[in-house]
C-alpha cells in the first residue's frame, strides 16, 4: 500500500506540473482574425473576383440558383422569410429588396456590390423585417446625392458586417424605425457616412467603424429622435457628427459611449472612459479612451476591449486569452478588457511578453455579476498579452479529486491497521 500511495502522489504531482506548464505556455496563436487600426484609415485587402453568368446566388429554402441577386429576390418562388446566399465575387447590380428576406454574402470583404461610379442607389430596402449581412457596397456617383444603402419606410431591418465605401452617402435611414446597424464599416465616403432623416426613430447603431468621411453621422431633422449610438469608433472624420437640428438621441448605454479620435480629455480613474471635457461633441458623456472591439471567444461568449493599440491575433484557448498589441515604439499603451465570468471567473494574471504585471490587475468597480473588467498599461512595441486565471478551475477540480482519492486510501489503510 505504501508503494501505491507513493506512486499515486507522484502521478498527481506530475499531472499538476504538466497542467500548470500547459496553462502558462504561450502556445501557438491562431491566424490573424481582427486588426484594429490605432488611428487613421482602416485597411482591408483589395480583392476583385468577377462573376460571369454562373449561378452564384442561392435560395437556401427552395434550393434554386440564380445568376443575379435581383432575380433571386424577384421570382415568385422566393417568399418572405427565405434566405438568399450570395457567393463571393463582384456584382454590378442595383438591388431592391422588396421582400422580408435575409440576404447574406459569403464573405464580407469579397462579396461586393459595385455601382461602377454610376449608381444613385446600389442597395435599397423598402420593406420591413430584412437582414443584410456580409457585403461590401461601394462606388456610387460622387457628383450628386447618391446612396450606397437606403432603408426607407421600413422597420426591423438589420445591417450586420457590412462595409460601405466610396459612396456619396454610405447609409440613409429614411422614415424607418427599430433598425439595427451592427459591426459595420462606413469609410471614405464622399459626403456622409450615415444620414438619418424624416422621422427615423428608435434605431440602434452599435459597434461600427465610421472612418474618414467628411461627416461621420448627419442628423438634420428634429423628427429623428430616440436613436441610440454607442461603442462606435469615430476615426478621422472631418466632422465626426453633425446633429445641429436633431431631436433628442442617446449616445451611450448608460455606462459607456463611443470612441472619438479627436477626444483630448483625461481618464482620471483608469477605467477606459474619459472624465473631462464632457459631453464630448456635445452628446457623449462617457467617451471611450481607446477603440472598442468585440471578439468572439466562443460561440456563446464575447470578450470586449477598449484599447489605444492595434490588436491582432486574438485567441481564447479554453483557459487563457492571447493577443498582440502594437503601437508607436516607446509610447504608452493601455487595454481595458471585459471578460465574462462564466468564461473565466478567477483572479487574473496578466503577462506582457512573458513578464507578469505586478501587482495583478484587480477587477474595476464597474465589474458586475456577469462580467469582470480589468485595466493594465504597457509600453508600445509589439507585445504579446496573455491573461490567465490565478489558479484555473480545472486544476482545482483535478487536485481536489486527487486529494480526495488519497484521503480515502489513507483512511482505509488506517482502518485496516487498527483492525489488525
Amino acid at each position: 500500500m505504501n508503494r501505491k500511495l507513493v506512486l499515486l502522489a507522484f502521478i498527481s504531482f506530475f499531472i499538476f506540473i504538466t497542467l500548470v506548464s500547459q496553462t502558462m505556455s504561450s502556445q501557438s496563436l491562431a491566424d490573424k482574425q481582427c486588426v484594429i487600426p490605432q488611428s487613421g484609415t482602416v485597411n482591408y485587402p483589395t480583392v476583385n473576383v468577377d462573376r460571369t453568368l454562373a449561378e452564384t446566388v442561392h435560395n437556401l429554402n427552395t434550393g434554386l440558383n440564380y445568376t443575379t441577386i435581383q432575380e433571386a429576390i424577384n421570382v415568385n418562388r422566393t417568399l418572405d422569410g427565405h434566405t438568399i446566399l450570395v457567393d463571393a465575387g463582384t456584382y454590378y447590380e442595383n438591388v431592391v429588396v422588396n421582400k422580408s428576406i435575409k440576404l447574406v454574402g459569403e464573405n464580407a470583404v469579397i462579396t461586393v456590390l459595385d455601382g461602377k461610379g454610376e449608381s444613385l442607389l446600389i442597395l435599397g430596402i423598402v420593406v420591413s423585417d430584412v437582414t443584410v449581412q456580409n457585403f461590401t457596397v461601394k462606388n456610387t456617383r460622387a457628383d450628386q446625392p447618391a446612396y450606397g444603402i437606403s432603408i426607407k419606410d421600413s422597420q426591423n431591418v438589420s445591417l450586420v458586417d457590412v462595409t460601405v465605401e466610396e459612396s456619396y452617402t454610405g447609409l440613409v435611414l429614411d422614415n424607418s424605425s427599430l433598425c439595427e446597424v451592427v459591426n459595420s464599416v462606413f469609410k471614405n465616403n464622399y459626403a456622409y457616412g450615415i444620414d438619418l432623416r424624416d422621422n427615423s426613430v428608435n434605431n440602434t447603431v452599435v459597434g461600427n467603424w465610421i472612418v474618414a468621411n467628411p461627416t461621420g453621422i448627419l442628423i438634420m431633422d428634429p423628427t429623428c429622435e430616440n436613436n441610440r449610438f454607442h461603442h462606435n469608433n469615430f476615426v478621422n472624420n472631418t466632422n465626426q457628427i453633425d446633429v445641429t437640428y436633431a431631436g433628442p438621441n442617446i449616445w451611450d448605454d448608460r455606462n459607456e459611449g463611443n470612441y472619438w479620435s479627436n477626444y483630448n480629455g483625461a481618464d482620471l480613474d483608469s477605467d477606459g472612459i474619459g472624465d473631462t471635457y464632457l459631453p464630448w461633441e456635445a452628446v457623449d458623456n462617457y467617451p471611450l479612451m481607446g477603440m472598442f472591439s468585440d471578439f468572439n471567444a466562443t460561440s456563446e461568449f464575447h470578450i470586449q476591449t477598449v484599447c489605444n493599440s492595434t490588436i491582432s491575433n486574438f485567441n481564447y484557448n479554453g483557459t487563457a486569452i492571447f493577443f498582440n498589441v502594437s503601437g508607436a515604439n516607446g509610447t504608452a499603451g493601455f487595454c481595458r478588457i471585459c471578460i465574462p465570468k462564466a468564461l473565466m471567473n478567477e483572479t487574473y494574471r496578466v503577462f506582457v511578453n512573458g513578464t507578469e504585471i505586478l501587482p495583478a490587475p484587480l477587477p474595476l468597480p464597474c465589474s458586475n455579476s456577469t462580467h469582470n473588467y480589468i485595466y493594465f498599461n504597457y509600453t508600445h512595441s509589439i507585445e504579446e498579452i496573455v491573461i490567465i486565471p490565478e489558479f484555473p478551475s480545472f486544476l482545482l477540480l483535478t487536485l481536489f479529486m486527487m486529494a480526495t482519492l488519497l484521503a480515502v486510501m489513507i483512511y482505509r489503510k488506517t482502518i485496516k491497521s487498527t483492525r489488525i
